[in-house]
């Protein structure tokens, strides 16, 4: 489960409306902007390292084409995590797919029980809000949006963002760099692409918990 990631890459993460920004800037706001450059960038939260975690990665309303995809997110996330320190155990997230998986009609499992469920002492909930290679239709330049909070399930609270933070999720979002060319179009192109854009995402959805170095660009030497 601790399987090192063999190289590193630079995630992107910014407010839902992003601004245009010079290449190499490192900026860490209220939403969270990353971008490959030289300075590093420090955890958005630290988590309880003694307790063990687990990445829910909500995806109810289908952004994303598939299943496995969907798990790539969850599995890139939580062996940077280990990697890095973030934590010293988590439960694999495609345990909680199992569990999602088995819910009643009608009746959504909540975050805690979901963390019940796995035997996992805090959450890591990401809801999918954008999964997309391109926004005009265009242009193959593919974004992520992920809303972000962390629920101590022992407590049965949200323990990022603050309970007296103005916002209940923290926005991220991930916009990797125009790519060469058109977005694919044939079924093994898109596959490709998609699941390059969940290793992006999984990656900046990890490195929000631990002081993050210069990364590299080359998604497709991440962990598959």
């Amino acid at each position: 489960m601790n399987r090192r990631i063999a190289c590193r890459l630079a995630a992107a993460g910014c407010v839902a409306a992003a601004v245009a920004l010079p290449a190499g800037c490192n900026i860490l706001g209220p939403a969270g902007y990353f971008l490959v450059g030289p300075e590093a960038t420090p955890a958005v939260f630290r988590l309880d390292p003694e307790k063990t975690a687990v990445i829910f990665v909500d995806d109810r309303a289908n952004q994303i084409p598939t299943r496995a995809t969907r798990e790539i997110i969850g599995r890139v996330a939580e062996e940077d995590m280990l990697a890095n320190g973030a934590v010293k155990d988590m439960v694999q997230s495609r345990r909680v797919q199992t569990v999602i998986a088995a819910e009643r009609s009608g009746r959504p499992l909540g975050i805690v029980e979901v963390g019940q469920a796995v035997q996992a002492r805090t959450v890591v909930y990401a809801v999918v809000e954008r999964f997309l290679l391109s926004e005009d239709g265009q242009t193959y330049a593919p974004l992520a949006s992920l809303r972000v909070k962390v629920i101590d399930v022992d407590s049965d609270t949200r323990v990022f963002p603050a309970a007296d933070a103005g916002d209940e999720y923290y926005n991220l979002v991930i916009r990797v760099p125009v790519q060469t060319g058109s977005p694919p179009t044939t079924s093994a192109g898109l596959s490709t692409a998609y699941q390059d854009l969940a290793r992006w995402t999984g990656r900046a959805l990890g490195r929000m918990f631990y002081d993050a170095s210069n990364e590299i660009r080359d998604s497709s030497r991440l962990s598959k």
